[in-house]
């Protein structure tokens, strides 16, 4: 890991660094009438959520769509990247990983309308 805030990683003599294009997003109804923007790489990406009207729980927040399926089914991990979310990170999981896609869910309680929720995503 170099100190600058960039991270390497080497695998068999070979780097591991972001790449891919942005991924694509589908709202669920975890996420009510809400918006999303998606920045970074197939790699590591960001999703900045802000909730709308009508949010539920025991749900779908939103599906994430690789541009570029991978191979074999990849590893994903997340933190949250605001209070909002950490407030609310013992209640998300990720389900029906595949190639091409997940979903993040939610548990109880809902996210609540008009806040703003930030996740960082790994994929490997």
């Amino acid at each position: 890991m170099e100190t600058d805030g960039h991270i390497s990683l080497f695998m068999d003599q070979n780097p591991i660094i972001g790449s891919g294009p942005v991924p694509n997003i589908i709202l669920g109804p975890g996420a009510g009438a809400g918006s999303a923007v998606v920045t970074g790489t197939t790699n590591g990406f960001t999703v900045t959520l802000t909730a709308g009207a009508g949010t539920t729980n025991n749900s779908i927040v939103f599906t994430i769509i690789f541009a570029q399926p991978f191979t074999v089914i990849p590893h994903t991990v997340f933190s949250a990247g605001n209070t909002n979310t950490a407030a609310t990170s013992s209640r998300h999981w990720l389900n029906n990983n595949s190639l091409n896609s997940f979903d993040f869910m939610i548990t109880t309680p809902r996210l609540n309308s008009g806040q703003v929720y930030i996740w960082k995503f790994i994929t490997l």
